[in-house]
């Protein structure tokens, strides 16, 4: 039960340093650290913190092709952190049922748990390891770019986020259309056109355009756009752009204040 367990975990530890696992070291490394908990069992200075950490490094070293120590480290961590994972689970688990065996051997603990616990707390255990891997790599797929705009000799510099499904246009142009939080441009506005941004009150100093959205969250309706001066997108000008300003927050975490399409 110890070898297929052992499997388990260094799958975890494969697809979480997304290494890839050949099977026959992944076999060897496994009956390696049955054949140590075996014998764990009978000489309890096995459980020493420096020789636990030493099989550890030797598990890792036999299951995984690192390239040097400092990867075989990295690792050994990463497999360390997944025996916890699993452990903390499966403890979880046990507290949560009545009846559970426990036993004292060689100055050690041990928990009589069923084997279908074990696997689920190792399946549960994967589940949320790819559920941390997929949020993860959505976030880096995240690109964002500094937009530069110029309006009446002021200038701001937002963060954006690069949007391929922000395909807004102008209607009467059909120029592209950079999305922009109100608070975010601001100090390029005077204060009537923001007023009158904001709440509808007073008369703007700008000529604007109302243009028809969808999709920004939920909504859907008209947001006021204007022609800048100059936009600089990640020190490229675009010429053929309208701001549209949004009265509201575009992204939660305020990681960024504007949207830019392809």
């Amino acid at each position: 039960m110890n070898f297929v367990i052992n499997i388990f975990l260094l799958y975890i530890t494969s697809v979480l340093s997304k290494e890839k696992l050949k099977t026959s070291r992944c076999i060897l490394s496994s009956l390696v650290a049955g054949i140590y908990s075996v014998i764990s069992l009978f000489e309890s200075f096995l459980f020493s913190f420096l020789l636990k950490a030493v099989f550890s490094i030797i598990i890792v070293g036999i299951a995984f092709k690192n390239k040097n120590f400092i990867v075989c480290i990295k690792r050994t961590l990463t497999f360390t952190f997944v025996t916890f994972l699993v452990g903390g689970i499966t403890i979880a688990f046990v507290f949560s049922l009545k009846n559970v065996g426990m036993f004292f051997l060689n100055g050690v603990f041990y928990f009589d748990v069923p084997i279908y616990l074990i696997l689920g707390s190792t399946l549960v255990s994967y589940f949320f390891v790819n559920l941390f891997l997929k949020v993860s790599d959505a976030n880096k797929k995240m690109k964002y770019v500094n937009v530069k705009i110029e309006l009446n000799g002021k200038s701001v510099n937002i963060i954006s986020l690069k949007d391929t499904g922000n395909l807004l246009k102008d209607p009467c142009t059909n120029q592209s259309v950079i999305i922009c939080e109100l608070d975010a441009i601001k100090t390029i506005l005077d204060k009537e056109t923001y007023d009158f941004m904001k709440d509808k009150k007073g008369v703007p100093n700008l000529n604007l355009r109302y243009i028809p959205f969808s999709s920004l969250g939920c909504e859907s309706g008209v947001i006021i756009g204007f022609k800048p001066d100059k936009v600089i997108v990640e020190n490229a000008e675009k010429t053929d752009v309208i701001i549209g300003v949004y009265n509201k927050k575009l992204s939660i975490k305020h990681n960024y204040t504007g949207l830019v399409g392809e």
